[in-house]
């Protein structure tokens, strides 16, 4: 075993490579995973565009990566209130970079097929966004035993002012 800062790896022989087993929860995460491949994808298929200029760039990049940064973060924290705020923080990076593909679609500095690529992959991640944040809000909720109401988008309305409400309680 090897100690490393801030992490525990474990060491294993396979044929010459060595294979490290993950340790943080982030890792394990399908919205992470979805983050980082969103984010790869970004980098290899808009970021290269050499004709985009380096604001959309900076602030395209930087959105992508909040994703699943905040959601690393996020995975840290002991309150379950501080844990859904880094979610819902990801979340808004998520849309900032569907309003960014927006601009540049229209723009026409990508093609129609790269925005509903992309488009199609911010919505599912949005979507798992939305899923942890409303049981991290249950949680919460059964937790300090209050009850109350709330407005809570409805995922079918998902970038539309519509909006329900919901009592939340124990149930």
């Amino acid at each position: 075993m090897l100690c490393l800062p801030n992490i525990l790896v474990v060491q294993t022989r396979q044929a010459s490579n060595l294979a490290f087993k993950k340790m943080f929860g982030f890792e394990k995460l399908d919205v992470y995973k979805k983050g980082r491949e969103f984010n790869l994808e970004i980098r290899k298929d808009i970021l290269s565009n050499e004709k985009l200029d380096k604001v959309s760039k900076d602030q395209l990049r930087r959105a992508a990566m909040s994703i699943m940064l905040n959601i690393a973060e996020g995975s840290s924290r002991f309150s379950k209130a501080d844990e859904r705020n880094f979610y819902v923080i990801s979340r808004g990076s998520t849309i900032e970079c569907v309003a960014i593909l927006d601009l540049l679609s229209i723009e026409k500095m990508i093609t129609i097929d790269q925005h509903k690529y992309f488009y199609n992959k911010a919505e599912e991640i949005s979507k798992m966004h939305y899923k942890m944040i409303c049981r991290l809000t249950a949680e919460n909720s059964l937790k300090s035993g209050v009850r109350r109401e709330s407005r809570v988008r409805s995922p079918q309305f998902e970038g539309s002012s519509k909006s329900e409400v919901r009592k939340e309680s124990g149930v």
